[in-house]
C-alpha cells in the first residue's frame, strides 16, 4: 500500500515532529522501509518549506535505491507516492527515447520522470492506482494527484503555525489526527451523510476541517499555502460497447499489467463471475 505524509508551508520542529507522528501512525501501510526529506530552504525560509515522510511496501524493485522520498537526478524534484503505475514499462521506454536515464527498475522513478517531462499533464498518461505529491524544485510548489476512481486515499488539512498557514497531507485520516496538530471536532454534516447514505460525500470527512482530494483531481499548493484543485478526468463513454472480444482484450490487458511484481501475487476469490474471470485470465497469463 505505502503511506505518504507531509507538510507544506511554515515548517518548524513541531510540524516536523507532527509529520513523523503521521508516518508512524501509517507504519502498517509500509513496513518494509521508511524515509524523510526536507526542502533545501527549510533552515533559511521555514515559511516556504516542505517536509515529506514515506512508508514503503516493496512490490516493484525491492532494492533500497527505490525507497522514498525519491529525488529526481534530473531536476531535484522530490516524490512521495502510494500505489502502482501499471503502464510504467511503456512510459519508461518512451521516456528513454526522449533522453531520460534510469537508475532503478521501479515505477516510482518513472512517475517522477514523467512529471519532469510532461509536468501536470503526466496524470493523463498514467494507468494505475495512485496518490502522490511532488515538490517542484523550480517553482517551490507541491503538485499532488489522486487516481481516476479514488482507489488510493489522499487526506489534507490546513493549520495555522506561528501566524502562517501550513498544509498537512496523509494517506489516512487517523494519520492526520495522530499528528496532534489538527482539530478533532466532528463534522455534523458528514456524520449525517454517513448515517443516511452509508458513506461520507467528499471532499468532506468525518472530522471538521479535514478533507479528501477527490478522485480524478489534482491539487497544487503554492508557497503561501494556497490550494488549487482541478478535475482532470471523468467517466468517458464506453469504447468497447458490447463486443465480447473487445471486452476480453481489455480485461486481459488490465490483468496482465496488474501482475507485474517482484513479489508473489495473490487473488481474492469471492465465488462471483468477476473474481473467477480474473483468476482464469491470471493463470493463463
Amino acid at each position: 500500500m505505502c503511506g505518504i505524509a507531509g507538510a507544506i508551508g511554515n515548517i518548524n520542529e513541531s510540524i516536523s515532529e507532527g509529520v513523523r507522528k503521521i508516518s508512524d501512525a501509517q507504519k502498517s501501510r509500509g513496513p518494509d522501509a521508511s524515509g524523510e526529506w526536507s526542502s533545501p530552504n527549510l533552515s533559511s525560509n521555514p515559511v516556504q518549506a516542505v517536509y515529506f515522510a514515506h512508508r514503503r511496501l516493496k512490490i516493484i524493485d525491492l532494492h533500497d535505491s527505490a525507497n522514498q522520498p525519491f529525488v529526481s537526478q534530473r531536476t531535484n524534484n522530490t516524490l512521495i507516492f502510494n500505489g502502482e503505475i501499471y503502464n510504467y514499462q511503456e512510459l519508461k521506454k518512451e521516456l528513454t527515447e526522449l533522453g531520460h536515464e534510469f537508475a532503478t527498475t521501479c515505477d516510482t522513478e518513472v512517475l517522477i520522470a514523467s512529471y519532469d517531462q510532461w509536468g501536470k499533464a503526466c496524470v493523463d498518461r498514467f494507468s494505475g492506482m495512485f496518490a502522490f505529491a511532488i515538490y517542484d524544485h523550480s517553482n517551490q510548489t507541491v503538485f499532488a494527484a489522486r487516481d481516476r476512481v479514488g482507489i488510493k486515499p489522499f487526506y489534507y488539512t490546513t493549520i495555522t503555525n506561528a501566524g502562517a498557514p501550513t498544509v498537512l497531507i496523509a494517506s489516512q485520516l487517523r494519520g492526520l489526527l495522530a499528528s496532534e496538530l489538527t482539530s478533532k471536532k466532528l463534522n455534523a454534516t458528514a456524520m449525517s451523510s454517513y448515517l443516511w447514505n452509508g458513506f461520507v460525500c467528499g471532499p468532506d470527512t468525518l472530522v471538521d476541517g479535514i478533507f479528501q482530494l477527490l478522485p480524478g483531481h489534482t491539487m497544487t499548493i503554492d508557497r503561501s499555502g494556497k490550494i488549487v484543485t482541478e478535475k482532470y478526468w471523468q467517466i468517458p463513454k464506453s469504447s468497447v460497447g458490447g463486443d465480447p472480444n473487445a471486452i476480453r482484450e481489455a480485461l486481459e490487458k488490465s490483468v496482465s499489467q496488474h501482475m507485474v511484481s517482484d513479489v508473489p501475487v495473490g487473488i481474492f476469490l469471492s465465488g462471483g463471475k468477476d473474481s473467477s474471470a480474473v483468476a482464469i485470465m491470471a493463470s493463463r497469463l
